[in-house]
C-alpha cells in the first residue's frame, strides 16, 4: 500500500512507459511490467494548498494503454479551505483510448468479502474519452462521493458500471447540468446495474444519471436505485430509433425524487423520431 499526497500529476502512465512527477518524496503506487500495471490499495490524496500554488491535475493519466488496474483505491480531496471552488480540487483519473480497470480488492483468499474504492470531492472522479478504439472500462463497487463530476464517458462504448454508490454534489439547480453523478455522452452497448444514485438529502438535490445521444441501439437503465434526487436521470437528445428500438428503463427503483426521468430533444423547436426514449 502506497499513499501519494500533495502533487500536481501523481502518475502518468503512457504506452510503452510509466513516468512519476512528483513535488513532494513519496512512493510510485503504480508497479509497472510492461504495459501491465498495478495500483493495489493505494491512496492518492490532497490535502492542501500545493507548495508552488498550482492548481492539482488528475491524479493519474493514462494515454492509448492496456493492462492497468486499480483494486481498492481511495482517490480525494481533504483540503480544509471552505472557499476551495470545485474546479481547484484537482481530479482523480483521466484515460484517453485506455483500458480502464477499477474494481473492489479482496479481502480473502476466496472473494467473498471485498474494500471498496472511492473517489471524493475531486472536480472530476473519472474521465474516460474514446476516439473509437476499442478498449474496455470496468468500474465495479467503487465509491463516488460530493464530486462536482462523479464520472464522464466520451464515446466509450461498451462500459461495464455496475454495483456504484453515486452521491452527487448538491448544488444544482439550473435546468441545464454542470454538476452530475456519472454521465454517458454518446455511448452505446454500456452496462449500468445495480448502482444506488443518493443524495443522502430529503431535500432532493443533484443529479443522478445522464445519458446524452446513445443512438438507436437498444441499450438499458437496469436495476438502480435513485433516491432523493432533483433530477434522478437525464435522457437527452437522440436516444431511440424509428422502430422504438432504443434507450430503456428497466427495474429501476424511483424514491423521493423531484423528477424520476426527465426527457429532452435535441432541438427545443423541432421533434424528431429519435427523440426521447424506447421505454
Amino acid at each position: 500500500c502506497s499513499i501519494l499526497g500533495n502533487s500536481r500529476k501523481s502518475v502518468t502512465v503512457c504506452f510503452g512507459e510509466a513516468s512519476w512527477n512528483k513535488f513532494t518524496g513519496w512512493v510510485a503506487a503504480i508497479i509497472s511490467r510492461g504495459s501491465a500495471s498495478i495500483s493495489d490499495a493505494c491512496t492518492f490524496e490532497t490535502t492542501g494548498d500545493l507548495p508552488d500554488a498550482s492548481i492539482p491535475d488528475y491524479f493519474v493519466r493514462m494515454n492509448n494503454i492496456a493492462g492497468v488496474q486499480f483494486f481498492g483505491c481511495v482517490f480525494r480531496n481533504t483540503n480544509p479551505d471552505p472557499d476551495l471552488l470545485p474546479e481547484n480540487r484537482g481530479s482523480g483519473i483521466y484515460a484517453y483510448d485506455a483500458t480502464l480497470v477499477v474494481s473492489p480488492k479482496c479481502q480473502d483468499a476466496n472473494c467473498t468479502t471485498f474494500a471498496r474504492g472511492s473517489f471524493s470531492k475531486l472536480y472530476y472522479g473519472i474521465r474516460d474519452l474514446s476516439s473509437g478504439e476499442n478498449r474496455t472500462t470496468y468500474l465495479d463497487r467503487q465509491d463516488f462521493v460530493d464530486n462536482f463530476r462523479g464520472v464522464y464517458f466520451g464515446g466509450r462504448n461498451y462500459v461495464e458500471f455496475t454495483r456504484n454508490y453515486i452521491r452527487p454534489y448538491a448544488e444544482q439547480t439550473s435546468q441545464n447540468p454542470q454538476t452530475y453523478g456519472v454521465y454517458f455522452d454518446q455511448c452505446t452497448g454500456y452496462h449500468i446495474e445495480e448502482n444506488t444514485f443518493d443524495s443522502e438529502n430529503t431535500a432532493k438535490l443533484g443529479i443522478g444519471l445522464i445519458v446524452h445521444k446513445s443512438g438507436q441501439e437498444a441499450n438499458e437503465v437496469y436495476r438502480n436505485t435513485f433516491t432523493n434526487l432533483r433530477y434522478a436521470s437525464i435522457a437527452q437528445s437522440f436516444n431511440r430509433g424509428r422502430n422504438n428500438e432504443g434507450l430503456c428503463y428497466k427495474c429501476n427503483n424511483f424514491d423521493n425524487n423531484l423528477y424520476d426521468v426527465k426527457i429532452s430533444r435535441e432541438n427545443a423547436s423541432l421533434l424528431s423520431t429519435m427523440d426521447g426514449i424506447a421505454a
